[in-house]
């Protein structure tokens, strides 16, 4: 057409779909007081030519009053990489068995743990970074140090040097 040049031109595949099957290793639990556990769960993409998306449902059973809490982390990983998600969860009842599960939502269960909270005396120092210390930013370039309420789109991550696309439905 009159007054155009193409200078340039490359091929581009957009696969519709990338994997939904994701590594993870045993979680890594810290008692931080006498009724609140943190969990880190590390999870990879091991394919190296496949982005991941899963997301992942912590679900955590106190097998002693027959009660439950669950909290809900989406993560995306681009190819051979992996990414370390930390939860905590509050109000526990020292001396109580709890069963914690990692599920995907397309892959089933991943992992599965039990124990018993400790009391107040068997605490230790948390490891996870603490939230202050996580960057949200948007696509518009804003940024925030938690996700900002009712956000839908993508989100960049950036916590210990590593980002992380999160897509919020």
């Amino acid at each position: 057409p009159d007054g155009e040049q193409i200078i340039y031109e490359r091929t581009l595949n957009i696969t519709s779909n990338g994997t939904t099957q994701l590594h993870s290793e045993t979680p890594r639990l810290t008692f931080v007081d006498g009724s609140t556990i943190e969990v880190q769960q590390t999870v990879g993409n091991k394919l190296y030519d496949e982005r991941a998306a899963q997301t992942l449902l912590f679900n955590l059973k106190d097998n002693t009053s027959y009660t439950d809490a669950q909290l809900t982390r989406r993560i995306y990983l681009p190819p051979t990489t992996d990414t370390t998600l930390c939860v905590r969860f509050y109000n526990l009842v020292p001396g109580h068995k709890y069963r914690l599960k990692l599920q995907g939502e397309q892959q089933g269960d991943m992992q599965r743990l039990e124990f018993v909270m400790p009391g107040a005396d068997a605490v230790a120092t948390p490891t996870c970074a603490p939230n202050s210390r996580t960057l949200y930013i948007s696509t518009d370039g804003r940024t925030s140090p938690t996700v900002p309420h009712n956000y839908k789109g993508a989100l960049l991550q950036y916590r210990q040097g590593k980002i992380t696309k999160i897509i919020q439905h």
